[in-house]
């Protein structure tokens, strides 16, 4: 695989009409035109594009090589690396689940997992699921390029596993790929740092 950023593009649209597919697409300049466009511009080899309408996809089509060298179109089954965008998707479900009362955002967080999560050095400090949206919990990426063991740097992005199984064999001292790193020696709750493993640990399925 070609080793280059693709990007997903989710477009959200909402009509006061209701037609089937493509007919609400035409309402707006030229969609495929902009989307070629960006693609040239920027030098994005493949995008995949969607509108939505209420619970429905209503237009989808795909551009370019999900995999240049060998010419791979892709498809509704390609993986694309979404970044920080995936952190709306996360947040906005969290606070979805708490106004339906099904997660309180102050409670331990274990008690939504199957599995233990607890910061080495404040083993008796629990992690909430305010701290991990706040950047607060203590758990954070790596602070040096030495240290970062991220997916990025061990997995092709079509090739990445599950996040339930990577999740604890990365997080706990027991995994297979745990990285120490993570851990900062912070109590949950005290400092602000950046956190993609923990916005990643509230995605946990």
């Amino acid at each position: 695989m070609t080793k280059s950023f693709s990007l997903c593009v989710a477009a959200m649209f909402f009509f006061h009409s209701c037609s089937p597919l493509a007919p609400d697409v035409q309402e707006f300049a030229d969609p495929e035109g902009e989307i070629l466009r960006e693609m040239n511009d920027s030098g994005i080899p493949s995008i995949a594009a969607c509108v939505v309408k209420g619970d429905d996809i209503v237009w989808e089509r795909y551009y370019g090589y999900a995999d240049v060298a060998r010419r791979r179109v892709p498809d509704s089954s390609t993986s694309y690396a979404l970044a920080s965008v995936s952190k709306l998707i996360v947040v906005t479900a969290v606070m979805q689940l708490h106004e339906q009362g099904l997660i309180d955002l102050h409670a331990d967080v274990n008690q939504y997992l199957p599995f233990g999560v607890r910061n080495p050095r404040y083993p008796d400090r629990s992690i909430t699921p305010y701290q991990l949206l706040t950047h607060t919990s203590g758990l954070a990426w790596p602070l040096t390029e030495s240290e970062v063991p991220g997916m990025f740097t061990k997995y092709r992005l079509d090739a990445a596993p599950p996040l339930r199984e990577w999740l604890p064999q990365y997080l706990l001292p027991e995994g297979e790929k745990y990285v120490p790193a993570v851990w900062k020696d912070t109590p949950p709750g005290e400092k602000e740092l950046y956190s993609n493993i923990g916005i990643s640990l509230l995605a946990y399925p």
